[in-house]
């Protein structure tokens, strides 16, 4: 039977309890990944929290594009009463990808031999390449948004073990979302 353990962290990197998440409407402020592995044969998976448990990332290949999109916006009349129109706003699109690297509980072999470590135990390693093509912003009258236009806040990683694939292996599935909010042209 599967089991499933979560841990949210800041920007900071520090652990914090859930937080409450507020999506706005036409955004998607989270890049999500999910990535399922085989424990490798002559080990089993052990998962004791999230003390052996590291996750980076690199975003060299992210950048922002300015997209046109027509809303409507209501504003006073100055004669009376309220006025409807179209206004042309820049969509902020996150386009590129972003490489996620998680290492999480331990691999114990069924069978030691030798064993060398610095004090550090082997861990699963899970690597993703997440293709990224989302609103995380709106702004307006702008030419130019490529760079240094996003920063990255906290997240999430879900540990999901316990499960035994057709071959009699057991897998480990990690889940988690890298928090993106533009951060201004």
């Amino acid at each position: 039977m599967s089991e499933t353990k979560m841990i949210y962290f800041n920007s900071a990197g520090k652990v914090i309890d859930e937080p409450v998440r507020l999506q706005q409407e036409g955004c998607d402020n989270q890049i999500e990944f999910c990535k399922t592995v085989t424990v490798p044969d002559g080990f089993t998976f052990e998962f004791d929290g999230f003390d052996n448990f590291s996750l980076c990332s690199d975003a060299s290949d992210l950048a922002c594009m300015l997209e046109n999109v027509e809303v409507d916006a209501t504003i006073a009349n100055p004669c009376g009463g309220e006025l409807t129109c179209p206004v042309i706003l820049d969509a902020v699109r996150a386009i590129g990808c972003v490489r996620v690297h998680v290492n999480v509980g331990r691999l114990v072999p069924i069978q030691p031999a030798l064993n060398f470590n610095f004090g550090c135990d082997c861990t699963l390693c899970f690597d993703q390449t997440v293709c990224v093509n989302q609103v995380i912003g709106y702004t307006c009258d702008r030419d130019n948004c490529a760079e240094d236009c996003f920063r990255f806040g906290g997240g999430f990683v879900g540990v999901i073990f316990g499960e035994i694939d057709q071959c009699g292996r057991q897998t480990v599935t990690v889940v988690g979302g890298i928090d993106i909010s533009f951060a201004g042209c």
